[in-house]
């Protein structure tokens, strides 16, 4: 019996060893497979041989798996040092692509920007978003960052000419005049944020309400005087001097208007509104066309920098917030070059994320750049161009905020832009 229990008992520790053994090498053979897995898995969540940029899609819930399953292997028995370092880096990279989006996220309020926005705060979120590496998420990102950027500095710069505005107001209001109101308003329109414009909008009604009831005295005071004179006149002998004939006030340049009048019959526009751009002056006059000559719509505007070639250009679109699949063509093979479509996609073109519409192929969409989003394009049947408040680009007439909404505000009816 014991000699039983022996042969038992012996056997049973052979059959653990054996056990053992065959656990480990199963472990170890389980471990390499799916260390290589992962190795093989982790690398296809970048772009490239560089191994730098994570892809647009990233697999999370996988990644995520796996990095549990590290976390309970801490000897290693199953994943490599390398491994485990590159499903670190990975969950590094993909927490601060969120953090980014969350952080713009977080700068919107709607069509405005939110509270608490400031230039530092935007300046760290541009830094970080030069360590993502994938040039789709880091466009889209740093478009939305840019949108945010130019409400910023388009509201800073209405508040500062307000504050003048309306400091003048108070201290000598008798000096208020139309360009100055006409500007506080165009300059109030331009503000992006909520808290500033509530805090703007009963000063600016104020001082509109008060310059239409000074002019409205000063008409009635001009319509008094003017009845005196012509009472004085017709009761006073023929040789009189009492009679003071009214200050007349030439509001318009007639000798640049004659000029323009001139150059558009040379060109052989007839058009009742055109658009006028002087490359020697840089200035942009709307005028409108009065018998045989154009008259000024509006005050001259100043082009900051950029050009576009001699000749006469049809204005195309006045864009106007676009949606995410607006855009241009650009291709000039096609029947379609240069005319805006509010959903280019229907043409079949695949999107990219190119800011300057210069370089763009087949199609320009607007999402890709915030300056364009407010502007007008204008095409002719070789080249196609923008005026707005963008800066850098070629074939573009960059004007100020101001007056890129005061110049869409009043540029109805008008099909034509001659450049001189």
């Amino acid at each position: 019996m014991k000699i039983i229990k022996y042969v038992v008992s012996h056997w049973n520790i052979k059959l653990l060893i054996i056990c053992l053994g065959w656990g480990i090498f199963g472990l170890g053979f389980l471990g390499g497979s799916t260390n290589v897995y992962a190795q093989h898995f982790i690398k296809t969540q970048y772009q490239g041989r560089q191994q730098q940029a994570l892809v647009t899609n990233v697999n999370r819930w996988q990644v995520s798996f796996f990095t549990h399953l590290m976390q309970l292997d801490p000897l290693n028995l199953v994943f490599n040092d390398q491994v485990k370092t590159k499903f670190d880096n990975t969950e590094k990279l993909l927490t601060l692509r969120d953090q980014n989006a969350q952080e713009i996220t977080n700068f919107y309020a709607g069509k405005y920007y939110a509270n608490g926005v400031t230039k530092k705060k935007l300046d760290h979120v541009d830094q970080n978003l030069l360590q993502e590496k994938n040039q789709t998420i880091y466009q889209k990102q740093k478009n939305k960052l840019d949108q945010i950027r130019i409400w910023f500095d388009q509201t800073h710069d209405a508040q500062h000419f307000l504050a003048k505005t309306y400091h003048k107001f108070v201290t000598q209001p008798q000096k208020l005049n139309l360009t100055n109101v006409s500007e506080a308003n165009a300059y109030y329109k331009l503000i992006k944020n909520k808290a500033s414009q509530k805090k703007w909008r009963p000063k600016v009604k104020k001082m509109l309400a008060t310059f239409k009831q000074s002019q409205q005295s000063q008409s009635r005071a001009q319509l008094a005087k003017e009845k005196a004179q012509l009472t004085a006149l017709q009761n006073a002998p023929l040789t009189t001097s009492n009679y003071t004939p009214a200050n007349v006030t030439i509001i318009d340049d007639l000798q640049q208007l004659d000029e323009i009048s001139s150059k558009l019959q040379q060109a052989g526009i007839k058009a009742q509104s055109v658009l006028f751009y002087s490359s020697d002056s840089q200035t942009l006059t709307l005028v409108h066309r009065s018998g045989s000559k154009y008259v000024s719509a509006m005050r001259s505007l100043t082009v900051r920098s950029g050009s576009l070639p001699a000749g006469s250009y049809q204005i195309e679109q006045v864009i106007t917030n676009p949606g995410d699949t607006a855009g241009v063509v650009t291709d000039k093979g096609s029947a379609n070059f240069g005319q805006y479509y509010a959903d280019a996609t229907k043409l079949g073109f695949d999107t990219n994320s190119t800011s300057d519409f210069n370089q763009a192929k087949s199609v320009f969409w607007l999402q890709n750049n915030a300056a364009l989003q407010t502007s007008l394009l204008v095409a002719n049947n070789s080249n196609l161009g923008f005026i707005s408040s963008a800066t850098g680009l070629a074939n573009n007439l960059s004007v100020s905020s101001a007056d890129i909404n005061s110049l869409l505000n009043n540029i109805a009816n008008t099909s034509i832009l001659y450049v001189d």
